[in-house]
């Protein structure tokens, strides 16, 4: 099948070829801190995202970005990739670069055991997972039973030696959450049952009752 078009199959994908071969290149290049990535035309073969890269540009990653943001500017590029090469695509002459097959790196499709967010662990790798994985499937975590959305996160200069994982309280519109290297905000959460809403927000109703408690930790 891959055969029968006369100028051979292309196809695009969210990252730098050969890095984040799989389902999920966006997400787990925000979740893993990347600084940059891209698009990729490569011809397609039998191999999952292993063809000759045709055409590559890179986008930054902003430290701002969540998925949804970054997935937006990466449909815009390959989409101005498309029409800026189209003509090109039918050159049988066109030179194609091989993947360099050690430079390869997998993102297969987050599993729900991923969407978990340990607080056992550091602010940057707390933060890019919850922002990894904002809009969509979302980061979750289990507080007094019930399991909460977090979908947006912040570092804090907030200092504290309470046990990882403990609601410290409101600061700066965030609820401050005790981490391994120090204190994160969580800006942006749905508690299970309820509707989704600021910290602030959530503070004024249900959250003062949180102060103290732990999120569930998870020891790997």
């Amino acid at each position: 099948i891959l055969n029968t078009p006369r100028y051979g199959s292309v196809n695009i994908h969210a990252s730098l070829l050969p890095q984040y071969r799989g389902g999920a290149p966006i997400h787990k290049a925000i979740i893993n801190g990347e600084i940059e990535t891209g698009i990729t035309i490569m011809r397609m073969v039998k191999k999952m995202d292993a063809g000759d890269i045709v055409f590559q540009e890179s986008c930054p990653i902003y430290e701002e970005d969540d998925f949804g943001s970054l997935h937006d500017r990466l449909q815009e590029l390959g989409s101005n990739m498309i029409k800026k090469y189209l003509n090109q695509l039918f050159d049988f002459e066109l030179k194609t670069i091989p993947q360099d097959e050690s430079l390869v790196s997998f993102s297969y499709n987050i599993t729900s055991e991923e969407e978990f967010v340990n607080f056992n662990d550091s602010m940057k790798n707390v933060v890019n997972k919850i922002r990894g994985l904002n809009p969509w499937p979302v980061a979750h975590s289990i507080l007094d039973n019930k399991k909460v959305k977090l979908f947006k996160a912040v570092k804090s200069d907030l200092i504290s030696d309470q046990e990882v994982g403990t609601v410290l309280g409101l600061y700066n519109e965030g609820l401050a959450v005790k981490v391994q290297d120090g204190v994160i905000l969580i800006k942006e959460l749905q508690v299970e049952g309820k509707n989704r809403m600021t910290a602030q927000a959530f503070y004024q109703g249900m959250g003062k009752q949180w102060v103290n408690l732990k999120f569930e930790i998870h020891e790997s």
